[in-house]
């Protein structure tokens, strides 16, 4: 590391100061390649900035005159840059400021630029080269010989020119070739045409998009061209340069997109935005667009995940998980590249949590809160350019942001996996306090409220998980509010459209724990209500099927129990072509499965009270071999092992009431070592159903005990 103040001090006559204004200010704007921060060079190691330059000559005292902070700023500085010219030649304190450099450092470290005159002519009234250059001086500051100086940069036109002359000064202070410099702004530059191509293109693709959905959908056509308009103003009013319009493009156009749009618009841009990424090669790609590389790649897997289409997400996903740890390892102090790798490790973990690959989704959980930790400390912002990443004014609060985030989805795994509710309830609180925190100094933030959402739903279900009825409830209807409030400001925000809905969804099911059934039946009426008014705005989204299978299952279980049968047949039925229609698309779903399975059962329970014995009882057996059939994978769906003893359970009754007590009771063990399967603290539910096999071994105790 240098032990010098100053990386370069400015010696120049005052008639040139514009000269060394210029010099300085192309000095302080260079950017480092970050390629060749900290190479080994016989300068040293290359820094990462050009900087602090000494030229305040003009706080000093008069001219001619050596003060002692002139002799310190010599002293601590590691080059001295001759400004050459008639002027400084003649100048008495650019030569005594040279000869003091010499004395003190030698003649390795002065680098010189011409900027008018000769070199050693004849004239002396056009000698550019202050004499004090052409001389060894002792310690003692008498002249010991003649000096052959080494690098000239010559920004004259008929030299160098100014961008070449430059960079040889720059070459010289880094200690690198001049070809790496020279090779690195060819490559700036290049990036620079790359982000205004890239803004370009994907406008292109926006408005393609939209006049190809004009075709189908006039109205939402108009809307996001009207989207996409005022995003292009509003960058050209806040944005600096094409990166950062190449940035703006990828982060808040495309949320708007996804929006207020379809997923095809989406899928378009996204492809628009890739395509022109592979054509220009990875070469032109600087840390900025690196970011925006992977994210444009991680959109791409959310919309394969929204359609259903696992397989292509998780390829997606994990092969820009390469990218995203190469990026950090190469950019170990980038928050930019931290904030990639953190977010790349949540889709990992989202995904193989619903498709099953539990161990893949709880090392992804669990190594995104440990690197989120390491940004707490980070003293720089993130991405100015990027509003949605970074709403926060203080980077630690965008820190903050991620560990509460990271925090959520660890509890919620914790909890439907692992039965933890403990860990998970101290992790979703904390969560949550620090995200209503942030709130508090932030207003009218759409993608806090969002994120303050997530930490209710998931405190919300380890309460409720953990048989704190009352608690969760709390929560739920805190969550209610929250988005309530958020679509009436935002009426076409679907984001919060659904949250509401499955924050209503989430309170009639307390409700039905708690055995209010009429209650929870209204409620369902309007949340499956809801998720139709959704799949008719999308039917493209896989997601949004499937919620509203599942919604119209607990509203056919719900009438079921109000004694209105068909009623809770005709929603059992809705329910069954909706998912069977969502495993069509997806088939790699447990939890797709499992809410088929699950709405067989309840026709099959239905069918038992309108006196279908026989029926029921062959249903019940397919479906209880077709349970014992399944793969572990099944299992990892959340509510599979209460689902196989409900089955088993009901299959018992069934038995018991036609007179075969054996094989009934044999059913009500399968129910209790279903139950049993489960880890840590059961849900409500899992302890009623495992109350009710119990109670029924009781109750044929001599028989069970022969069984056992």
């Amino acid at each position: 590391m240098s032990t010098f103040k100053y990386k370069a001090f400015i010696s120049y006559s005052h008639a040139d100061s514009e000269w060394a204004e210029w010099l300085l200010n192309g000095l302080e704007r260079y950017k480092v390649p970050r390629k060749l921060v900290g190479k080994k060079t016989d300068k040293g190691l290359v820094p990462a900035k050009l900087s602090p330059i000494f030229r305040d000559r003009d706080e000093l005292p008069a001219a001619g005159k050596m003060t002692e902070r002139l002799f310190e700023a010599l002293a601590q500085s590691e080059f001295l840059l001759v400004i050459c010219s008639p002027r400084s030649a003649q100048s008495k304190l650019v030569n005594k400021e040279i000869a003091e450099f010499k004395r003190l450092h030698g003649d390795d470290h002065i680098l010189c630029m011409i900027v008018d005159g000769t070199p050693f002519s004849r004239d002396s009234s056009l000698e550019c080269f202050p004499e004090a250059l052409l001389h060894h001086f002792h310690t003692d500051g008498m002249k010991a010989g003649l000096s052959a100086e080494g690098l000239a940069a010559d920004v004259r036109p008929e030299g160098d020119g100014r961008q070449m002359g430059l960079n040889k000064i720059i070459a010289g202070l880094l200690g690198v070739g001049l070809n790496d410099i020279v090779q690195r702004e060819s490559q700036r530059r290049n990036r620079k045409l790359f982000a205004g191509g890239v803004a370009a293109a994907v406008s292109v693709a926006v408005m393609g998009a939209l006049t190809y959905n004009a075709m189908s959908a006039q109205q939402e056509a108009e809307r996001l061209a009207q989207i996409a308009g005022a995003k292009s103003e509003e960058s050209q009013r806040r944005l600096e340069d094409n990166e950062n319009l190449s940035l703006f493009v990828m982060t808040a156009v495309f949320e708007e997109v996804l929006r207020h749009g379809s997923l095809e618009s989406v899928e378009r841009v996204t492809r628009q935005l890739l395509q022109y990424y592979e054509d220009a090669g990875p070469d032109t790609m600087s840390e900025g667009h690196l970011f925006g590389f992977t994210a444009a790649l991680m959109r791409l897997g959310q919309l394969y995940d929204h359609r259903g289409e696992s397989d292509k997400a998780q390829e997606v996903f994990e092969s820009t998980l390469l990218v995203s740890r190469e990026f950090l390892a190469e950019n170990p102090t980038s928050s930019k590249a931290l904030h990639r790798l953190q977010n790349n490790l949540f889709f990992v973990g989202y995904l193989a949590d619903r498709q099953g690959r539990l161990e893949v989704a709880e090392a992804a959980f669990r190594e995104r809160l440990e690197l989120v930790m390491r940004g707490q400390d980070w003293p720089r912002p993130f991405i100015k350019a990027s509003w949605k990443l970074a709403w926060q004014e203080d980077p630690r609060d965008f820190w903050r942001e991620k560990r509460s985030d990271a925090q959520t989805y660890l509890a919620r795994f914790l909890v439907r996996f692992h039965g933890k509710t403990d860990e998970a309830i101290a992790l979703a609180h904390e969560s949550m306090v620090t995200r209503e925190e942030l709130l508090s100094e932030q207003e009218g933030n759409t993608e806090g409220l969002l994120s303050l959402g997530s930490s209710y739903l998931y405190l919300g279900d380890a309460y409720q998980h953990a048989g704190q009825l009352d608690k969760a409830l709390t929560i739920f209807k805190k969550r209610e509010d929250l988005f309530a409030g958020l679509l009436k400001e935002q009426p076409d925000n679907f984001q919060a459209r659904r949250r509401l809905i499955g924050s209503r969804e989430k309170i009639a099911g307390i409700m039905a724990l708690n055995q209010d059934f009429e209650a929870a039946a209204a409620i369902f009426e309007k949340t499956s209500a809801g998720y139709r008014a959704l799949t008719a705005k999308d039917p493209d989204s896989t997601l949004w099927l499937t919620e509203s299978a599942r919604s119209h299952m607990q509203l056919a279980k719900a009438l079921e129990k109000t004694g209105d049968l068909d009623g809770a047949r005709a929603a059992a039925e809705t329910g069954l072509v909706k998912i069977t229609e969502s495993i069509r698309r997806d088939s790699t779903r447990p939890a797709h499965q499992l809410i088929k399975s699950q709405l067989e059962l309840l026709e099959t329970k239905l069918l038992r009270r309108t006196d279908s014995a026989q029926t029921a009882q062959s249903r019940l057996q397919a479906l209880d071999e077709a349970l014992s059939a399944k793969p572990e994978k099944f299992f990892t769906a959340v509510g599979a092992r209460e689902h196989q003893a409900d089955v088993a359970f009901e299959y018992g009754n069934l038995l018991a009431q036609q007179g075969d007590m054996e094989a009934a009771i044999q059913c009500w063990l399968g129910a209790v070592a279903a139950i049993q399967e489960l880890p840590g603290t059961i849900s409500p539910l899992a302890q009623r159903l495992l109350a009710q096999a119990n109670r029924a071994l009781a109750q044929n105790s001599q028989a069970t005990a022969e069984a056992r």
